[in-house]
């Protein structure tokens, strides 16, 4: 199942050119680090750089980044209705992001106590003698199994109920041009033997997957019952909420069911490879492989602080753009 994966993955502009109907270079906002007197500066300074638009974290590491019903907000001002206000005036989409199943990212456990972490202990994957992701340290998740931060399990069906409002109130208070679903590929079976994915395969099959000599038809059918997990909560929540604009979804690496990436859940697929941590490249090479992808696929410059803070790159940024817009006129 890797090894189809992998190869799946490395044929993912296939899938891209089939499926996108937006091609656009984006910069990722991180809005937690914005004072309500810096987002007009900010902003401009972004639409400056003559980018399509932004993509703003509004749900990430289990926590709201605007005020809900459903969590403890932080702050005491909306910087999230501020930005997309001073987006709009500068003709910028405006994308959110949330990180679907991924809720958590830090070495240290979350301090507000009514975080998922702590309130929800049993929503999170558990691994094949039923403990919870949560008594592990992050570190031994990341040493030991390759895991890079606490999952729930996408067979809860009172975490989409969760996701589902979220989304509601979000079309509600804001405009936006679409949402960008990442975090949405779990660890992989050794993960599924949660509650709720136990017993939603039991439902259904009338066997219990942690029983020995399990037949090699019902334990394939346990294998792709974990494999289609994702995918299953995506088509609820997609099929339900009130999405407004374009849905576009983060396919990272990992383990990436090869049914999820061929799905037609999203209108747009974000490859791994388009995602660019900025502060990786030097800014020539970041305007080259603007340049190479902006004319073709949906890419995201994570993020706008350091493209704003270090030298060059908002100029290498601004010639990239104009000649993608030239030869986009030429066409």
């Amino acid at each position: 199942m890797k090894s189809l994966t992998i190869i799946l993955f490395s044929a993912i502009l296939v899938f891209f050119s089939v499926k996108q109907s937006l091609c656009a270079v984006f910069v990722l906002v991180e809005q937690e680090e914005l004072a309500m007197e810096q987002v007009q500066k900010f902003i401009d300074s972004v639409a400056d750089l003559g980018v399509d638009g932004i993509v703003v974290d509004v749900y990430k590491d289990g926590r709201t980044l605007f005020p809900s019903e459903y969590f403890e907000f932080t702050y005491t001002y909306d910087v999230l209705d501020e930005i997309i206000y001073c987006a709009k005036m500068k003709n910028l989409l405006v994308f959110f992001n949330l990180d679907i199943f991924r809720i958590w990212t830090q070495s240290l456990s979350p301090s507000v106590l009514s975080h998922i972490f702590h309130r929800h202990k049993d929503w999170l994957l558990a691994d094949e003698t039923g403990r919870s992701m949560s008594s592990y340290s992050l570190e031994d998740l990341r040493e030991r199994f390759g895991v890079e931060g606490y999952y729930v399990s996408p067979s809860n069906r009172e975490y989409g109920f969760l996701i589902y409002g979220l989304i509601q109130e979000l079309s509600e208070k804001y405009f936006y041009s679409g949402i960008v679903l990442s975090g949405v590929s779990v660890p992989g079976s050794r993960w599924s033997y949660d509650v709720y994915t136990l017993t939603e395969f039991m439902r259904t099959n009338y066997a219990d997957p942690r029983e020995e000599g399990l037949s090699g038809l019902l334990e394939e059918e346990w294998n792709c019952f974990n494999d289609g997990a994702s995918e299953n909560f995506l088509k609820r929540l997609l099929a339900t909420a009130d999405l407004k604009g374009y849905v576009a979804l983060r396919l990272e690496k990992g383990f990436m069911p090869a049914s999820l990436i061929q799905s037609d859940l999203a209108d747009i697929l974000v490859a791994d490879s388009n995602w660019v941590t900025a502060k990786n490249f030097p800014p020539k090479t970041l305007s080259d492989m603007i340049k190479e992808r902006g004319s073709s696929e949906f890419i995201v410059l994570d993020n706008a602080r350091d493209i704003l803070r270090i030298i060059g790159y908002k100029e290498m940024i601004r010639i990239a753009m104009d000649q993608i817009r030239e030869e986009e006129a030429r066409k």
